[in-house]
């Protein structure tokens, strides 16, 4: 069956809440275009909304989206999800599995408490990235994710497991309290990185990654060719280039702090 296709019938004034797409499982185009929502003080149809084409609801994609359409793919399960253009706030929020491309910048809280899955953002993502949702304690709880612009501030809280790929730059105050999981940072990293952390593996060129922690023996580590061809199957393209990386383990001023940072060496 043909994907699904969502098209805005109009520009949006108000903000819309896009989590109604989990109520599209199981069900005929007819009871997808009556499912209500609410519109600004108006609780409307779907169909009065947006132009609705195609048969299949376990793969939906949306066009000319916009910065109102906010809780994109929340609670995502079991279904693949394009989006085509910036989009609001808390996309991704809880997401549990399935697969969610953003093409385009995302809003503040975006894959707060997400539990699993793929997400893939194709431009930059605002504010508390990662971070602890109101509903939980725990930022990425598990999943993948792939970043190919920067990451904003406070970002990547409470991280428990799960592999996140940063193409550019990273916010002040990100990845604190750190518990486990996988970073990969190719540009820039802000201030306060890894505050109060406990355990997880950090992949960095900027050396302010490595200030305060104990440098580790000088040697090759063969299971990194081997992570990089595993990351490159997960994201379909290669996200760990090289194989020469500085070890350091252990922050100086917190002993308790036991977070793995291999930098680039430059060649």
């Amino acid at each position: 069956m043909n994907e699904l296709n969502l098209t805005p019938k109009f520009k949006f004034e108000y903000k819309i809440d896009m989590s109604f797409i989990n109520d599209f499982k199981n069900k005929t185009i007819k009871q997808i275009n009556s499912i209500k929502i609410y519109y600004g003080s108006k609780c409307l149809r779907v169909c009065d909304l947006f132009k609705i084409k195609g048969a299949n609801p376990s793969k939906i994609i949306i066009t000319n989206c916009s910065t109102m359409m906010e809780n994109v793919g929340k609670k995502l399960c079991d279904t693949h999800l394009t989006v085509h253009g910036n989009i609001g706030n808390s996309a991704a929020l809880e997401m549990i599995s399935g697969t969610l491309i953003i093409k385009g910048n995302v809003g503040l809280s975006c894959a707060s408490g997400m539990r699993g899955g793929k997400l893939f953002i194709y431009g930059n993502t605002g504010d508390k990235f990662c971070s602890s949702p109101n509903t939980s304690r725990e930022g990425l709880i598990d999943g993948n994710i792939y970043v190919r612009g920067s990451v904003g501030s406070n970002s990547i809280q409470r991280m428990r497991r799960g592999i996140i790929v940063i193409e550019k730059n990273i916010g002040d105050n990100c990845c604190s309290n750190l518990i486990s999981g996988t970073i990969i940072v190719k540009g820039k990293i802000g201030d306060n990185f890894l505050e109060d952390s406990k355990r997880g593996t950090i992949f960095g060129s900027d050396k302010k990654v490595v200030k305060g922690y104990r440098k580790a023996n000088d040697a090759n580590y063969n299971f990194i060719p081997f992570m990089g061809k595993l990351l490159e199957l997960i994201y379909d393209r290669k996200v760990l280039k090289g194989s020469s990386f500085l070890r350091y383990q252990g922050c100086l001023a917190n002993s308790t702090n036991l977070t793995e940072i291999f930098l680039t060496r430059k060649n």
